[in-house]
């Protein structure tokens, strides 16, 4: 069974520190464990108030995720990370950090 993501204002459930934001790397290793995953790409769009069915929405989403978190997400990666562009690339632990973040895991 895999451990269930964070929920901001709760210490961690799997190194026990008191903040989450000690805890990147773990949230990291949650996220590549379950991403793409159904779960997570609907609280994107939730959250984001996006279908991200249309090129401008994928723009409009790496503007929230910067307004939320103060990262940048390039708007490629977030293509990549939706299916938009088919590439084997892996995603990196910035971009997953930076979702988790946005989600409010972190």
């Amino acid at each position: 069974m895999k451990p269930s993501l964070h929920l901001r204002g709760e210490g961690c459930k799997l190194c026990n520190k008191t903040s989450l934001l000690n805890c990147e790397r773990r949230l990291y290793q949650i996220l590549i464990d379950n991403f793409p995953n159904e779960e997570i790409i609907k609280q994107i769009k939730d959250k984001s108030g996006l279908l991200l069915d249309q090129a401008k929405d994928i723009s409009v989403l790496a503007d929230k995720i910067f307004a939320d978190t103060g990262r940048n997400i390039g708007v490629t990666t977030l293509k990549r990370l939706f299916g938009t562009i088919n590439d084997s690339r892996k995603t990196n632990e910035y971009t997953l950090n930076t979702i988790a973040m946005y989600l409010g895991y972190a």
